[in-house]
């Protein structure tokens, strides 16, 4: 079948379609999520674990919580225990429990009243590690989650 006859067959594909919000963003004046900011909001920063695979040995926020403007440090243990399923699944995913499971997983959470102050407080969240060996097979890896 000819090129174009094929992309007579389709409605968008091959067309240049109007983009209604195409001048706005090449113009900077787009407004995205990330641009808008309420009184008193907070801000969060995430720790993450460097390690592939790691059992989380114990995590000191008490040097982030000292900063004035720091509101809050969450970890595994802020979270309800006994879940199950889809929700343990949820949870398991969002933040590391006893083991990083991989390279970034998120081992804590610094709410503070500025996104820069956030970040600083997460720098300062001190989690010890103790490195396990990582797999890189489906069926370990399986296996390894069952532990």
């Amino acid at each position: 079948m000819p090129k174009d006859e094929i992309r007579s067959t389709f409605k968008y594909i091959g067309t240049r379609p109007n983009r209604p919000d195409g001048l706005d963003k090449v113009t900077g004046r787009a407004r995205y999520g990330a641009d808008y900011a309420a009184s008193n909001m907070l801000h969060a920063a995430v720790v993450r674990s460097p390690h592939a695979h790691a059992r989380i040995v114990k995590i000191d926020a008490s040097k982030a919580l000292a900063l004035k403007g720091v509101k809050a440090v969450v970890t595994r243990a802020d979270f309800p225990e006994g879940l199950t399923g889809e929700t343990w699944n949820l949870q398991e995913n969002t933040i590391a429990g006893e083991r990083a499971l991989y390279d970034g997983h998120a081992v804590a959470a610094v709410a503070a009243t500025s996104a820069l102050l956030a970040q600083d407080a997460a720098k300062l969240v001190e989690v010890t590690y103790e490195v396990l060996p990582h797999v890189t097979d489906v069926d370990a890896a399986m296996a390894e989650g069952r532990r």
